[in-house]
């Protein structure tokens, strides 16, 4: 009688579950009392324990923990299944509450003279408080980034230079604006034709000057043979058509006188400048 032996192979198949503890988020903050909203595992573990690291807990997978102190705090968050493996795992995060510095944003500034030169100079110094990101727009496209600016112009020009101060961490921030009026060394030279015929030809119906400064003030008045006034500006684009401006009759072929008055901006002195003007129809 022969012996029979029988073999059989069994597969065990084992599935490690684990429970994996993930939560945010980490905070850095201003000014307590400080809400902030936790957020556990998800999905949500049957038991999730938070401890504030201030003396107080939670059971709930996403609470909400008012921080009433100023300091820096390890939360810790604890994710449980008893179904699982490892049973618990547990992750910190950090909550860092600061008590804010006084913010103010200020700056030393003394706009240098308009006239006189073909390059501006400006100085600037940061001498507020509290900010932590400051940016300065000069007006003419240019950006600075540091405390103390020096910054030249070479365009004449009105430029309003904008200070922007900000406190990244608590979220605070003030604007300052400044205006620098750069006239250059801008000299009127005059001319004026004394020839013109405003024969509705369209061509050379019109005279006036050229050559004062925009920014000058400045009167024109002409007048005929007699001294009587028949025309008078203060506007440097307005020209004269050969018409009387005060009964707007058009006024015969001579010769006609005028006064030119200016002053600019950048000299005190006033200067007078008389002529004649040929009106031929």
């Amino acid at each position: 009688m022969t012996d029979t032996v029988i073999f059989d192979t069994i597969d065990f198949i084992q599935n490690f579950i684990t429970v994996t503890a993930t939560a945010y988020p980490n905070v850095l903050a201003c000014d307590p009392p400080y809400d902030v909203d936790f957020t556990g595992g998800s999905p949500a573990p049957p038991i999730s324990f938070w401890d504030f690291n201030d003396g107080t807990t939670s059971s709930l997978n996403n609470p909400t923990h008012t921080f009433t102190d100023t300091g820096f705090f390890n939360v810790m968050y604890v994710a449980i299944d008893s179904s699982t493996c490892n049973v618990a795992d547990t992750t910190y995060l950090t909550v860092d509450i600061n008590q804010s510095k006084e913010f103010s944003a200020t700056l030393d500034f003394v706009p240098p003279p308009p006239c006189g030169t073909d390059t501006m100079f400006v100085n600037l110094d940061f001498t507020g408080t509290g900010a932590d990101s400051l940016a300065w727009d000069m007006g003419d496209g240019t950006i600075y980034f540091d405390t103390t600016i020096s910054h030249y112009y070479t365009v004449p020009g009105i430029y309003t230079i904008s200070l922007y101060a900000i406190d990244t961490i608590c979220d605070k921030s003030e604007t300052i604006n400044n205006t620098v009026v750069f006239l250059g060394n801008d000299v009127s030279e005059i001319t004026v034709p004394n020839v013109f015929t405003p024969n509705e030809d369209g061509d050379n119906d019109e005279v006036s000057f050229d050559g004062v400064d925009p920014e000058a003030q400045y009167s024109w008045t002409i007048f005929n043979r007699w001294g009587k006034k028949v025309f008078e500006s203060t506007d440097s684009g307005q020209a004269w058509d050969g018409t009387n401006m005060f009964n707007s009759n058009q006024l015969k072929a001579g010769i006609y006188y005028y006064e030119l008055i200016y002053k600019d901006q950048c000299a005190d002195e006033e200067h007078v400048i008389p002529g004649y003007i040929h009106l031929m129809r």
